[in-house]
């Protein structure tokens, strides 16, 4: 329905704003559709949106979802970049992205980042 209503507000000359990305991203990783929240992050910042402490951590949950520790890892760096301060929740994605892949070193790295 996310995407639904996402592409209906398109169609409509209607253009959503981060807010609404976020909104969606979640619905999307709620439904464990992980891929469509990272395609949805990517298009906030193709749409000349930027992004939110919000939208960097529903892209995390996503990519922990994706076992994507070395994805994450980047997203923290692009996160601290944009000026945004990693939440614990944040961070127990991406250790958990890294403990899900194997990666426990990289995981007890993540508290002290």
């Amino acid at each position: 329905w996310a995407l639904w209503l996402m592409d209906e507000m398109r169609r409509l000359g209607l253009w959503p704003d981060t807010m609404t990305f976020n909104a969606a991203m979640a619905a999307c990783d709620r439904g464990y559709e992980w891929q469509w929240a990272l395609h949805l992050f990517d298009e906030i910042k193709m749409n000349f949106r930027d992004p939110d402490a919000y939208s960097y951590c529903i892209a995390m949950k996503a990519l922990e979802r994706g076992k994507d520790w070395q994805q994450a890892f980047a997203m923290l760096g692009e996160m601290q970049l944009a000026s945004f301060s990693p939440d614990a929740a944040a961070c127990g994605h991406i250790a958990k992205a890294c403990g899900s892949a194997g990666r426990w070193e990289e995981s007890v790295a993540v508290g002290v980042a």
